[in-house]
């Protein structure tokens, strides 16, 4: 399951990039690494290889999370609108961008367009969860808030169990954030239903 910077390696090993659907950085570039995945009139399609940057994040913030399933094994039950921590939200990032069902989107203000924040991919018989989220940041205060945020940690869970398993049964934790208000707990401090 990868998650942030993950997405980062292995430009040039076209498998990787299948697997993980998307990508940022390492050598990813316009006309050779693929396309762009945009939400064009409510539907998310592969753009021109040959147009955009091939990563980007804009200063760390916190930003909204909108489900476009929110019946999807992984999302069913959270709130279809959440607030999560301050983190870099990934933005044009490119690759075979095939086999995607994109499950949510943030807003990046670098592109002005939406952008994948959860992915589920299918690559062979297996299926990869993509959360570009999730930079840990021991800068800033609070330390590694988004890692932190139990928005994270809970598609963190339940996305690995989905992808293990095909079926989600981990419950949706009181402290999960609302639309305005991010919630910050240890991972260890985390109340599973």
């Amino acid at each position: 399951m990868p998650i942030h910077a993950a997405d980062n390696a292995f430009a040039t090993w076209p498998e990787y990039n299948e697997i993980i659907g998307l990508g940022g950085w390492g050598g990813r570039k316009k006309g050779v690494s693929g396309y762009l995945l945009r939400d064009i009139d409510g539907e998310w399609q592969a753009t021109s290889p040959d147009e955009g940057i091939s990563g980007e994040h804009g200063r760390m913030r916190q930003f909204q999370v909108i489900h476009d399933q929110p019946d999807h094994p992984i999302l069913r039950g959270l709130p279809t609108t959440w607030m999560h921590a301050k983190d870099e939200l990934y933005s044009s990032m490119r690759g075979p961008a095939k086999n995607i069902e994109v499950l949510a989107r943030s807003h990046s203000l670098y592109t002005n367009v939406d952008e994948p924040i959860v992915m589920v991919i299918t690559y062979g018989k297996g299926k990869t969860v993509h959360l570009p989220m999730g930079h840990y940041d021991n800068e800033s205060e609070p330390h590694g808030a988004a890692v932190h945020c139990v928005g994270f940690q809970t598609l963190l869970a339940r996305g690995t169990e989905y992808a293990a398993t095909g079926e989600v049964t981990i419950g949706v934790p009181d402290s999960f954030p609302t639309e305005e208000e991010v919630s910050i707990v240890a991972p260890n401090e985390v109340q599973w239903k």
